[in-house]
């Protein structure tokens, strides 16, 4: 399977036509005025049972305080999304087991490592030739708030997270463009084993959001997905090392926060994150050419990858 890739610059989600706090949104879902966010109960979810639960090499699973309780209004309003998507109707296959109850997930509910790469072009688009020295990124526990939605029922979760880059890589040349690859942060229902519909923005800064309809035993759900998105870049430092090379040193901070709206009851949200060393066997991107943003359409988890090379956070609360 094609592994999915977030690049940036220097979920069963049922959600219902609600209306945005600030007037109406882009596609009308948002979350009722002057709420504030609501509590939920600890831990990471309804399944932070299922499968392995124990710490696995660089990932940090110790933390198991609630993170639900956040007071507030959202960071964002609906009304901000600059681009809107909407995708063909998705059908979901029945199931008699959940997915995650005959899959062994590791269940994390701290902050996580996973690999990058850092590519560099000059000021002509050129590749230019580098050696990263030092690989892995560092992905902060999300921080969940859920929200009353205007429709009875329905709820609005904001889950927000910082990555951060820290770019330590040999230069045979100076650079004039950057660009960060690193293994998407996405959703996953549990129940289905279906992985929800996302959008990967080049842009250093984008406030994007999809929805399509998925169907179940022949009832028609409405979803809705909204990512926001800022970048911080440090300042960068040259040095040489022993031999005589350039050495550019970064650190890069990417902020996301996701909105989907689902039922209060619903407890099968799941974000997981790729943390297989995929730079060994990817080559690197070479060309500037790219799509503005990239759209990832719902599909099954392949059973034939290998779990191991995954973590999973739950998002929705049990009741």
């Amino acid at each position: 399977m094609k592994k999915q890739i977030s690049m940036t610059l220097a979920v069963i989600v049922f959600a219902l036509s609600l209306t945005s706090c600030s007037g109406t949104g882009k596609d009308g879902i948002g979350w009722k005025s002057g709420s504030g966010s609501s509590g939920g109960s600890g831990g990471t979810g309804s399944h932070t049972g299922s499968g392995n639960s124990g710490s696995s090499g660089k990932n940090n699973d110790s933390d198991t305080d609630s993170y639900y309780f956040y007071p507030g209004e959202p960071e964002y309003d609906f009304s901000e999304v600059e681009s809107e998507y909407r995708l063909h109707e998705y059908y979901l296959d029945t199931v008699d087991v959940p997915w995650g109850e005959t899959h062994d997930l590791h269940m994390v509910n701290g902050q996580i490592q996973n690999y990058f790469r850092y590519t560099a072009f000059d000021y002509n688009n050129e590749f230019v030739c580098n050696k990263d020295l030092y690989n892995i990124s560092t992905i902060s526990r999300p921080r969940v708030r859920v929200f009353p939605a205007d429709k009875k029922g329905y709820v609005v979760y904001e889950v927000m997270y910082t990555q951060i880059f820290p770019i330590h890589s040999i230069m045979y040349s100076t650079p004039g463009f950057q660009m960060y690859e690193s293994e998407g942060v996405n959703y996953i229902d549990y129940y289905t084993g279906t992985k929800l519909p996302y959008l990967s923005a080049f842009d250093r800064n984008t406030k994007n959001g999809l929805y399509t309809q998925f169907i179940y035993e022949g009832k028609r759900y409405n979803y809705g997905y909204y990512e926001f998105k800022t970048q911080d870049d440090g300042k960068i430092v040259y040095s040489t090392d022993e031999d005589c090379n350039n050495i550019l040193t970064e650190t890069v901070t990417v902020t996301r926060t996701d909105y989907l709206v689902v039922p209060e009851d619903y407890d099968g949200l799941l974000l997981y994150v790729y943390v297989g060393d995929w730079t060994q066997t990817r080559p690197a991107v070479t060309t500037t050419d790219h799509q503005d943003v990239y759209i990832f359409r719902p599909e099954p988890f392949d059973d034939e990858e290998n779990l191991d090379d995954y973590v999973f956070f739950g998002i929705s609360r049990s009741k």
